[in-house]
């Protein structure tokens, strides 16, 4: 009876080595095959690779300067709004005030570049039901879209309306892929707050 069990112990143990023995030879043919796979598919992997990247960093690039644009946009719309604001509060005002304003458009635009001949230009205007009344202020020029019209509404009552424009060239990354940089530009209507008309005064 020892006999038959200790020969029984044994034949499952010689079972065991070669179910495992069956396992390794498995395991080993999968990791050859995989390396098979990984040897013939590397080259079509560095082709796709090369197709795809320069799809990617378009995107990538593309995304940034959309993001710096949308942010560009949003400070010209302050910064537009910001001047009309200010010069509205004046009764009278001059060329003095005036550069006062536009040098903390440049604080208002960081970290935005300014400093590009005609990047960034604001425009003031007084618009009154008198044109004896009207005054504009452009020290950088004109902005491409012109004079903005005032909506007849607004000076139907009298007085005057106070009109601030600002344009600004975006100089973006993706430059050289487009003819030119963008433009974005924005205008606010805003009536005076110390007086029907804000008189110009070159002293000021």
């Amino acid at each position: 009876m020892v006999w038959c069990s200790f020969r029984e112990n044994e034949a499952t143990r010689e079972q065991g080595k070669e179910m495992k023995q069956r396992e390794n030879r498995k395991a080993g043919g999968l990791i050859m095959l995989l390396r098979r796979y990984l040897v013939q598919t590397k080259g079509a992997i560095a082709v796709e690779f090369a197709m795809i990247f320069p799809l990617m960093l378009t995107i990538y690039f593309g995304t940034v300067e959309m993001s710096h644009a949308l942010a560009a946009s949003r400070k010209v719309t302050l910064l537009t709004s910001t001047v009309g604001d200010i010069v509205a509060q004046f009764s009278r005002i001059g060329p003095n005030a005036m550069a006062g304003i536009y040098d903390a458009a440049d604080e208002i635009m960081r970290p935005f570049e300014t400093d590009g001949a005609g990047q960034l230009r604001i425009n003031v205007f007084s618009i009154a039901v008198d044109p004896a009344d009207n005054w504009t202020h452009s020290p950088n020029g004109a902005c491409p879209q012109g004079t903005p019209a005032v909506p007849a509404a607004l000076l139907a009552s009298g007085g005057s309306v106070v009109v601030a424009q600002v344009c600004y060239i975006h100089n973006s990354i993706l430059s050289q892929f487009f003819t030119s940089d963008p433009t974005f530009s924005d205008v606010f209507y805003l009536r005076p707050r110390q007086s029907d008309v804000i008189e110009w005064d070159a002293t000021q």
